[in-house]
């Protein structure tokens, strides 16, 4: 998974490593998940709002699959319950945050409160 962060790139990878890039200088700058003690299962999609980052993914027994961050700490702001699987897709929509999971549900989340707004379930 791959986000664009101002002139930074962020990356997710299925190891559950989330990295935080200065492409000019080609390193990494920070591993956001090992700075911030957060285990994570694969990383499937990346989403960037100003500065929070969500990241969807697998679901494990420490990780619901959907976090957010901050990306100037950064700091690990929380996890956003309510998909029962996998979180596949994300996109931003205005004030507002859409994923998408395996177990069929589209959740659009307000971005500021990380409160969900309305689920479409199957």
């Amino acid at each position: 998974a791959l986000a664009a962060y101002g002139a930074r790139v962020v990356s997710g990878s299925r190891d559950g490593a989330i990295r935080l890039w200065d492409p000019r200088a080609r390193r990494c700058d920070a591993v956001l998940t090992e700075r911030c003690g957060v285990g994570l299962g694969s990383v499937y999609d990346l989403a960037v709002c100003g500065d929070t980052l969500f990241s969807g993914g697998q679901v494990t027994a420490a990780s619901c699959g959907l976090h957010a961050w901050d990306l100037r700490g950064p700091l690990h702001l929380g996890e956003l319950r309510g998909h029962a699987d996998a979180v596949m897709a994300l996109a931003a929509r205005g004030d507002s945050l859409l994923s998408g999971s395996w177990d069929g549900s589209i959740i659009e989340w307000a971005i500021r409160t990380f409160h969900p707004l309305r689920a479409l379930r199957p």
